[in-house]
């Protein structure tokens, strides 16, 4: 999978995570982890596991967010 790709699959696990909280919270007025967000979670540190990462000036992976390891 490219960068490119990864971005765009975080992005969706993203977009999917957002729309079930502010279901929920819209629902209930409060909010509640949902099982689903935490399956959108996983997908995305399994994606992160697939990212060539490129971390830009603050640490971070352009692709894929996750924070580049401290040494």
């Amino acid at each position: 999978m490219t960068g490119e790709e990864i971005r765009d699959r975080v992005d969706e696990e993203y977009k999917i995570m957002d729309k079930l909280v502010l279901d929920g919270m819209k629902a209930n007025n409060l909010f509640i982890l949902n099982p689903n967000v935490e399956n959108c979670w996983n997908r995305i540190f399994q994606i992160r596991s697939q990212c060539p990462h490129k971390y830009d000036s603050k640490g971070q992976c352009i692709y894929c967010d996750a924070q580049k390891p401290q040494n």
